[in-house]
């Protein structure tokens, strides 16, 4: 018998985390590519964000509008000087992706201001 997986990795319900999902419903047409690489950005984005962030709250968003699939990650968390990125390849291989997709990926974060990370995809 097949199991199912957890929606989320085990000690997210018991680090005080709150995540707020916001998800709209639209007809989006993606390639199977496309489709893996948002998912292994968001992946990345919400391990970060349980990983270093200590944040208190989260917010994901999914949003459509106008041919445009808009991500957004969003903390409270401990944040990180934008100007000298953590080294490692979670933050490149994110952009990689994004580059690959022909997307848009922005970070905005700064010592004791929480963390944002957006991917824009054109349909």
């Amino acid at each position: 018998m097949n199991r199912a997986r957890p929606l989320f990795p085990t000690g997210w319900l018991t680090s005080g985390l709150l995540l707020l999902a916001l998800t709209c419903s639209a007809h989006f047409k993606l390639s199977m590519e496309h489709r893996q690489h948002i998912y292994l950005v968001l992946k990345e984005a919400i391990n970060n964000l349980v990983k270093y962030s200590r944040a208190t709250q989260a917010i994901l968003r999914v949003s459509f509008d106008q041919h445009i699939l808009e991500l957004l990650v969003k903390d409270n968390g401990k944040g990180f000087d934008n100007q000298s990125l953590p080294t490692g390849n979670g933050i490149p291989g994110m952009q990689r992706r994004a580059d690959l997709m022909g997307a848009q990926l922005s970070i905005t974060s700064a010592p004791g201001q929480g963390t944002e990370i957006r991917l824009k995809v054109r349909e």
